[in-house]
Formats: structure tokens, C-alpha cells, sequence
């Protein structure tokens, strides 16, 4: 199963939430990491991380977190749930929004 860390709070519907978690084992973390080694330990071996903007994803957390990679979301939208194929993000209403993705953490 798909592990997928959300590393602070976030504010979602019920549906947004038995979204994501129809996808894998979903750990989540209230408030902001405090420091670097707060986010690794939040990140632990998740394939998905969730976060905002706010928290800095630096190369060391990037290098740090190798079960993390990017790739194309296999999943249609957890937050349109259109279940658009060929690229959900690019159509997803939230995709430029401030509070972010529920996939890409963009």
C-alpha cells in the first residue's frame, strides 16, 4: 500500500480526506515542522508527501527522502475528482491555488 505523509495541518472536506486515503496509508502531522530533521522524521518512509509552500523542501530533505520521486499522479484528482486521465493536475482548480494540491503539494 501506498504510504503518503501529510506533514502539517490542513484543512480539507470529509470527501477530500476519504479521497486520499482510498490511495494508501495516510499519516498525518498537525502543525509545521519545526526543523529539517522534524520534516525527515514527519517525511519517514512515505512515497507521497502533502505540504504548502511554507514548508522548504531542500535538496538535503529531497536527498534525505528516498522513497520520494516525481512522476505523473496516477490517480485522477483527489480534489476535482473529475477523473480526468492524461494530466489531472493541469486541470485541478486548486493547481495555482495558495492552501495547494492535494496531490502535488504544488
Amino acid at each position: 500500500m501506498t504510504k503518503i505523509a501529510v506533514v502539517h495541518k490542513v484543512t480539507w472536506t470529509s470527501d477530500e480526506w476519504l479521497r486520499l486515503k482510498a490511495l494508501g496509508n495516510v499519516r498525518y502531522s498537525p502543525g509545521l515542522p519545526s526543523s529539517e530533521e522534524e520534516l525527515l522524521a514527519r517525511i519517514g518512509d512515505a512515497q507521497i508527501v502533502i505540504s504548502a509552500t511554507i514548508v522548504p523542501f531542500t535538496g538535503r530533505v529531497i536527498e534525505r527522502s528516498p522513497r520520494l520521486g516525481h512522476s505523473q499522479p496516477a490517480q485522477p484528482c483527489l480534489v476535482s475528482g473529475d477523473g480526468s486521465a492524461a494530466d489531472p493536475c493541469q486541470r485541478c482548480p486548486r493547481r495555482n491555488r495558495r492552501d495547494g494540491c492535494a496531490v502535488g503539494g504544488s
